[in-house]
């Protein structure tokens, strides 16, 4: 192993010889890290010169465009990338060389626009990514520099995955830089859609949600760009639901109140539209936060959201009688066969009835003014929200209970509606009486 003055020498030397097979021996030699094994390398101001001078040399040469100075390029930035991992010290040593942030930058520059120097960009973007990790002053310092690149790398999908977690890792350090570049979203969104299997894509996509503002941002995004703002928030409201707002709750309890009746819609050749799934992610966020003791109250205020899905829910039962309709009832199971499950789970129709009941279960949780607002009698509904609805909506509440202890059976229900709703009873030996699905066959 050379000592470092020594390495300096010799490698100035190799330079000068342009010998970019022994360049890039001594570099791997020096610079090699064990895989799975965190080995801090030693990093001094000659290391430094060794690299800066190195990158410098072969930038120079990048306009020849010859294999050999791409791949000794890509050495160059392993040998840097692995002397910074895990090394505070010599993140600072390297960030603050006079030359080799800007090399980078014009380096970065040319590769990007050739996609035969894309495997070298990649081993430049993991350089960046452990120079940034855990250092703020560096992370804005890269930022600055490389901002207006990486945008371009997302938006362009060119090594998304290392454009993104670079991004990302920056972005983590400084949650300011999120509110100054709420623009990037877009390439974020759009990188999620080409590719929601990417983790730092996602994990972006949920740094922004949680704290962005996006009270004053949702309604500019597209239809489709607010869809998976919704998913997303659904997401993280299964882990966590302090990041959300009260103005971002009236926010969307407006924006619900405002599309809702687009649900009603959902005619066959309408299914295609995207609004009637944006109301339903809508009517989703709503729901799962109203579970949460501490907003539940924000949106009990809101008592134009209580009449809204009142009366929501009785149209969606009305329109269901009709034909063509997507909440038609089905009269026989067997109409399923044909749709996969997944195609059913996706329909915007699926759980929506359901999801109303659990909305204003919780919207009539300990709220005496709530309760009286909502007419038991006149809202047919799924049968398990709507025990749990009658169980807030009667609650310390006289009236609503006397409501209840004054209902009378009425007889046994019409055939012709339990075929309407796609069920029929059967009576064994014993007289017990059990619901059946509708055979059609007999």
């Amino acid at each position: 192993m050379l000592e470092q003055s020594n390495l300096k020498i010799h490698v100035l030397k190799i330079l000068q010889d342009e010998n970019w097979i022994g360049l890039c021996n001594v570099l791997e030699q020096k610079f090699n890290q064990t895989p799975n094994e965190i080995n801090v390398l030693q990093v001094t101001p000659e290391t430094v010169t060794v690299l800066t001078k190195s990158l410098q040399t072969v930038r120079e040469k990048l306009v020849e465009q010859n294999d050999i100075y791409f791949k000794t390029l890509k050495q160059i930035y392993k040998s840097l990338r692995n002397a910074v991992a895990y090394n505070p010290e010599g993140q600072i040593l390297i960030a603050d060389s006079e030359t080799v942030l800007s090399d980078t930058a014009q380096i970065l520059d040319c590769l990007k626009e050739n996609e035969v120097g894309w495997d070298c960009l990649k081993m430049l973007l993991q350089f960046l990514i452990n120079l940034v990790i855990e250092n703020e002053l560096i992370s804005k310092k890269v930022w600055a520099l490389f901002s207006n690149d990486l945008k371009q790398l997302l938006r362009n999908n060119i090594c998304l995955y290392h454009s993104s977690a670079l991004v990302y890792n920056i972005f983590h350090m400084d949650l300011h830089l999120l509110e100054e570049n709420d623009d990037i979203i877009k390439h974020i969104l759009d990188s999620y859609k080409q590719n929601d299997s990417n983790e730092y894509v996602t994990f972006l996509l949920e740094l922004f949600i949680k704290n962005v503002s996006l009270n004053t941002t949702y309604i500019s995004y597209s239809a489709e760009n607010r869809m998976l703002c919704l998913e997303m928030m659904k997401e993280i409201m299964n882990k966590d639901k302090t990041w959300v707002t009260q103005e971002l709750l009236d926010v969307l309890s407006e924006q619900f109140k405002k599309k809702s009746d687009c649900i009603l819609k959902t005619v066959t050749n309408y299914l295609k539209e995207i609004e009637p799934f944006e109301v339903t992610l809508l009517l989703d966020v709503l729901a799962g936060v109203s579970s949460d003791e501490s907003y539940v109250q924000f949106l009990q205020k809101d008592k134009s959201l209580l009449i809204n899905c009142a009366f929501l829910l009785k149209s969606v039962h009305e329109v269901g009688r009709t034909a063509d309709n997507n909440f038609s009832v089905i009269p026989k199971l067997s109409q399923l066969d044909n749709s996969t499950e997944q195609e059913i789970l996706e329909h915007p129709s699926y759980g929506f009835k359901a999801t109303i009941v659990r909305l204003l279960a919780n919207l009539c949780w300990k709220h005496r003014n709530n309760q009286d607002l909502i007419c038991l009698n006149r809202n047919i509904v799924i049968i398990q929200w709507v025990i749990f609805a009658i169980r807030n909506v009667c609650e310390n509440n006289i009236e609503n209970q006397d409501i209840i202890k004054s209902m009378n059976a009425q007889g046994v229900i019409s055939s012709e509606t339990l075929y309407q709703m796609g069920i029929t009873l059967h009576s064994d030996e014993r007289q017990t009486i059990t619901v059946l699905p509708l055979d059609v066959n007999k």
